[in-house]
């Protein structure tokens, strides 16, 4: 009977990580954008 929980709650804890993972990366690409969108200012 555990096993199939277990299988279950492991699952929902690799989502969990994924999609904090997949956050991370958003938040990384936006701030590198700002980063690119203020370096080609400074450069005018």
């Amino acid at each position: 009977m555990s096993d199939p929980i277990k299988a279950a709650v492991e699952l929902q804890a690799a989502t969990r990580i994924r999609t904090a993972h997949f956050r991370h990366g958003e938040r990384l690409r936006g701030s590198l954008e700002i980063a690119n969108k203020i370096s080609t200012m400074s450069r005018c």
